[in-house]
């Protein structure tokens, strides 16, 4: 059963969180709500999960409203059936953690038998099975995580709303959540809706990732898709580490670089390179030091940093009185000031217009590429 949100919008005094807000989520999917501090996806949870109330706009599951801004519809959160994780766990600190996973199975007034089955059942999911007779403060982080995992899940929840739950990790225990996380959504094929501004977690665990800025939808859709078309210069320089090369024409520092570039495309993509305002290229797209293949982008630059990071070596150059990033995945045994040439094939680069849209998707990407169902 799809879950859809219409034209929501939530107000917060002055400010407005979420603007008309259109996005529809099928069944069984696992969506990233991502985007920089202040974007509305927190917001967005918790009007999903009844803790907030649209002032326009509704949200649905399936034909059932649970939140109507005209009529004033409302569906109490613990009558939605959805498990709500948040940042902070807020496990019982008295309770230990079968007490914590079966204190919802309880007020619910499921018998001890059934109860303690069900618990059985989640920790053994959760693979911390030897940990029910133990308090919350003499679990790890990741633990904490599992038990408040294992709390939200135990009444047989669809939908998971996860706000945030790995950013208190350290490093090794974020990657080993996110491949838990991925596991248990392919095992119980429920929905996750989770919210973070970190972009390698929605790479990573998502089927869709829905990009908002200043309470506006910019993308909804696959995570590679997004960062292979993205839908505008934000998406595209948001997405990435190092973020995307952008040149914007209309700006005097970087006109010269972005016209070599389009003097190259234009000989593919005429009609596309004559709408363009801005052009951007990923780092790993850029080819430092090697040949290029005839008619592809060519440009004299000059190293100004080598930074590795094991896998890959970043590269900071300047071509034209522009810094931009190369990324290899091999040493390249380059020195600051080294002179080279750095190339791209035509293909690699992508377009944008004046409003900052991808060229052949802006006529329509508000019904293309803003919606993805």
């Amino acid at each position: 059963m799809s879950l859809v949100i219409e034209g929501v919008t939530k107000r917060f005094g002055s400010v407005v969180a979420v603007d008309a807000l259109d996005l529809v989520i099928e069944d069984g999917r696992f969506v990233c709500l991502l985007g920089p501090s202040g974007c509305g996806k927190t917001t967005t949870l918790r009007m999903l999960a009844g803790l907030e109330f649209p002032d326009r706009g509704r949200i649905r599951s399936g034909d059932r409203v649970l939140s109507d801004g005209e009529t004033g519809a409302f569906v109490a959160p613990e009558r939605r059936g959805v498990g709500l994780v948040f940042q902070s766990y807020a496990l019982w600190p008295h309770m230990s953690v079968a007490q914590n996973v079966a204190f919802g199975l309880e007020m619910r007034g499921w018998p001890r038998e059934r109860r303690d089955g069900r618990v059985r059942e989640l920790l053994e999911l959760l693979r911390i099975s030897g940990l029910g007779a133990r308090y919350p403060s003499q679990l790890s982080g990741g633990q904490q995580q599992r038990v408040a995992l294992a709390r939200s899940l135990a009444p047989g929840t669809l939908l998971l709303l996860l706000d945030e739950p790995l950013s208190n990790l350290d490093a090794q225990l974020r990657l080993e959540m996110r491949a838990e996380l991925k596991r248990l959504h392919e095992q119980l094929e429920n929905t996750i809706i989770f919210v973070t501004h970190d972009q390698l977690e929605a790479m990573t665990m998502a089927t869709d990732v829905a990009v908002m800025r200043d309470g506006k939808l910019q993308q909804y859709a696959p995570p590679l898709e997004v960062y292979r078309r993205p839908a505008n210069v934000f998406v595209a320089t948001f997405m990435g580490s190092p973020q995307m090369n952008v040149f914007p024409l209309d700006d005097s520092a970087t006109a010269e670089l972005a016209r070599s570039v389009l003097r190259v495309v234009g000989a593919r993509r005429p009609a596309e390179a004559a709408a363009a305002r801005t052009i951007g290229v990923r780092p790993e797209a850029l080819a430092v030091g090697g040949g290029q293949a005839d008619g592809g982008w060519t440009h004299p630059a000059t190293v100004e940093a080598v930074l590795p990071t094991g896998a890959d070596w970043i590269v900071r150059l300047r071509a034209g009185g522009v810094p931009l990033f190369a990324l290899s995945t091999r040493d390249l045994q380059l020195d600051a000031t080294d002179p080279v040439m750095v190339s791209a094939p035509p293909e690699a680069f992508h377009l944008f217009d004046a409003n900052g849209w991808r060229l052949a998707d802006s006529a329509a990407h508000s019904a293309a590429t803003a919606i993805h169902a």
